[in-house]
């Protein structure tokens, strides 16, 4: 898992910089905490669950997890976001550096959570395949796994083509659009006579393709969210898509 690490993909450089954190400072701990309250509140897992937080950033809605009792691993391939988060780190709250398609092991977890549209990065079907074929790897019989993803229909629905705004010093300017069932994000940070591009590329999947991808690793589609509150789904009207699913 650690080769990883340096592997410079468009994610692995973008996550790797702190303007993706600065950008989504607005994302604040009381959201989290807020989301994993009622997250448990509809899960109701043991109390000696592991639970993984794959792709967990820089740990905010692990150490939340944590914080309620549950043994917690968090995973992520941003080397930059695992090293701050390992500051968190205590018995029974790890964190380590791999990719979401290898494995992580075997019937390890109780539950795995991919939250906050961290799942589609890749440019083809066979790495979500293999994804999901870790996540069934990585859980114990019964586990459950939740991915929290966009709404498809929404974002095109209210896709805002290009925006540009400060946060702090640094100048940001934003180019949104959609090509061949693809969100696509032009970053440009600048400060100064400075300026870096960053890119985002998501893959614009529906409950339908999450249903197909789950069943073909063995993972049995209970249901799905359409926000923090865990409201039931609706295609026209829901701000997420949130599956859950069990092994």
């Amino acid at each position: 898992m650690g080769e990883a690490c340096t592997t410079k993909n468009w994610y692995q450089k973008w996550f790797n910089t702190p303007y993706y954190h600065l950008l989504y400072s607005q994302r604040d701990d009381s959201e989290a905490e807020s989301f994993i309250s009622n997250l448990i509140k509809e899960l109701k897992p043991q109390e000696d669950s592991h639970f993984l937080d794959l792709a967990c950033g820089k740990g905010r809605h692990s150490l939340y997890l944590h914080q309620q009792g549950y043994e917690v691993t968090g995973m992520d391939l941003s080397a930059e976001s695992v090293k701050f988060a390992k500051q968190m780190a205590e018995d029974k709250l790890h964190f380590t550096c791999g990719d979401m398609r290898e494995s992580y092991g075997n019937e390890r977890f109780d539950f795995i959570l991919n939250l906050f549209t961290s799942f589609g990065y890749f440019e083809n079907e066979d790495d979500n395949r293999k994804v999901c074929a870790a996540i069934a790897e990585a859980l114990k019989p019964g586990g459950k796994v939740l991915i929290d993803f966009l709404n498809v229909n929404k974002v095109e629905q209210g896709l805002v083509p290009q925006d540009e705004f400060m946060i702090d010093d640094y100048h940001f300017a934003i180019e949104r659009k959609i090509v061949d069932e693809k969100v696509l994000k032009t970053i440009k940070v600048r400060k100064g006579e400075k300026e870096e591009v960053f890119y985002e590329r998501v893959q614009l999947l529906r409950e339908d393709d999450f249903k197909d991808l789950l069943a073909e690793s063995g993972l049995h589609y209970e249901q799905s969210f359409g926000d923090y509150t865990f409201e039931p789904f609706s295609a026209q009207s829901s701000k997420r898509l949130i599956i859950l699913a069990s092994k």
